[in-house]
Parts: C-alpha cells; structure tokens; sequence
C-alpha cells in the first residue's frame, strides 16, 4: 500500500511534520490485491481500480475522528483488507454496488485455490492538523510525544508499586505465620 499526493499516483505523499490540511485528498494504491465487499457509501472516498488489474486504486479526503475534535494533532492509519485471486475467479469478487442499496456478495470458500485468505495491509502514518488551532503543530505535536513517552513510564511505576505492596504483604505474613507458630 502507497499513499499518493496526486491523481496520477506519481509523487507519493510525504507527511509534514504538522500533518496534512484536513479535506486534504489521499490517493491511495495497492498492489497485487483485491478489494472485496465494500461500495461507495459517500463523495468523499472515490474508487478507482478495484479488482481489475493487480492494482486498486481510491482515494479520499483527511479527515478527524470525534473524538479528536479538541485535539491539534490527529493521527490514523488506513487499513484495507485484500486477497489475491485467480484470473478467472476475481471477477466474482468484485462488489456489486446497485446504486439504490447496498449489497454484499457472499465469496464462495469452496473454490479451492482460486482465492487466498484475506491479508490486511496498512499504511504509515496519516497525520491531520486543524484549521486556525491555537497552538503550533509542532508545540503540541511535541506535547503529543512528551505524554506518550511518559505513558509507558507510568505504567512501569505503578506495576513496580504493586509488585513492592504485594511483596510487603508476603513479608508481613510470612513474619505472622512464623511468630504465631512460635507460640
């Protein structure tokens, strides 16, 4: 899987340390597969080549999940399940997109070999930034970093704390069992 910054799928995108603009068009490529089971649900991912050729080909616009609503900086990842075919199968494979409805084909494991499992791909790092936020991106990109590195180190300490209180325990009634086995 690549990420492209134009519709000839020529120059590949390189994220900016700030992150993309949102509504930022992706151009997306993957190679020697196939994207199964899913339409078009809305303007903003366009299909290209999908399941005809060793390539499929889509794009769409940044975007920011909810839950970022208040953050600077948003990262994702695009994740596209595919499976390679056999020539003269690949074609049933292809979505079958009424445009009234949505309709999912069912993929017939009993063909043998003619279709592999399915393989998930993913890409790099898809970052957004906000429009007019306050902050610098890479003021808060930077506070980004610093609170993820201590969240491991967070972690560490208090897995530590209760590994000290848990062997404080033992020790206490280890010293218990022994004085009332005395008397």
């Amino acid at each position: 899987m690549a990420l492209f910054e134009d519709g000839t799928y020529t120059r590949q995108l390189v994220m900016p340390d700030g992150g993309v603009r949102l509504k930022t068009r992706i151009f997306v490529e993957v190679k020697a597969t196939n994207l199964t089971e899913r339409c078009t649900r809305d303007g903003q991912t366009v299909m290209g080549i999908n399941g005809a050729a060793q390539i499929a080909q889509f794009s769409f616009e940044a975007f920011r999940f909810v839950q970022h609503k208040n953050v600077t900086i948003s990262t994702f990842y695009l994740h596209c399940t595919t499976r390679l075919c056999e020539r003269s199968f690949c074609s049933s494979l292809q979505p079958d997109c009424p445009e009234n409805r949505r309709r999912k084909r069912e993929v017939n494991t009993a063909q043998g070999t003619a279709v592999s499992d399915i393989a998930t791909v993913t890409s790099g790092p898809i970052v957004t930034q906000v429009e007019n936020g306050g902050l610098t991106a890479a003021a808060t990109h930077n506070g980004m970093k610093d609170s993820q590195e201590k969240g491991p180190l967070v972690g560490v300490a208090v897995t530590a704390g209760v590994v000290c209180v848990l062997f404080i325990s033992l020790m206490v009634y280890v010293v218990l069992r022994l004085h009332s086995r005395k008397k």
